[in-house]
């Protein structure tokens, strides 16, 4: 909703003649993938029985303004169930009560989610080799799930290998790149912090 342009860029391309095509409609798998706890119940007791990949496909191609949602696939089920998906696409496709259930999921990503950032590696490349937005994700996935193993795979894949956040020297290059105006540097001491220990 609010990345690349978000809704009001949408409505601004449309406006000006533009088709739209939307790519990472599901943030690289992640948006499925990594869902918290929470936002699977919700769509598990939603009076209409749909994937999160399905709720978030709807809810693109709902909008007019949207000419063309790209979805990568690296299984043939997942192939199959975009072709299921997409067979019933178009404007429209949704209540004012599935708009309603599509905002509070939302809400629920958004209060499940540490970092706000949004993966769009304007802070990279750091000139101290800091993997800044894979060390976000990690820290934002280890306080989700609260499983050792993303530590483990912080210590052994990015601190043990001189890519952790424990190199940041406070330059502050990256900070002024953050389209979110996140504060990396803090974040980055915090996220080291606790996914070492």
């Amino acid at each position: 909703k609010n990345q690349a342009g978000g809704v009001e860029g949408l409505k601004y391309a449309s406006s000006a003649g533009l088709p739209v095509t939307v790519m990472e409609p599901l943030r690289g798998g992640s948006l499925v993938k990594d869902a918290p706890n929470s936002v699977l119940d919700m769509v598990g007791v939603y009076r209409e029985k749909r994937s999160l990949a399905e709720w978030c496909f709807r809810w693109l191609y709902d909008k007019p303004e949207v000419t063309v949602v790209l979805s990568g696939t690296s299984t043939m089920e997942q192939l199959d169930d975009d072709l299921r998906i997409f067979s019933d696409s178009g404007s429209g496709v949704m209540s004012e009560e599935d708009g309603k259930f599509i905002e509070d999921i939302a809400k629920e990503y958004k209060s499940s989610t540490v970092i706000p950032c949004t993966d769009c590696k304007y802070c990279m490349p750091c000139s101290q080799g800091v993997m800044i937005t894979a060390v976000f994700a990690l820290f934002n996935k280890y306080r989700l799930t609260g499983e050792d193993a993303v530590k483990n795979f912080y210590v052994k894949n990015f601190y043990e290998k001189g890519r952790g956040a424990d190199r940041c020297i406070s330059c502050g290059v990256c900070e002024r790149h953050c389209p979110q105006g996140l504060k990396i540097t803090g974040l980055l001491s915090s996220a080291h912090e606790e996914l070492l220990n």
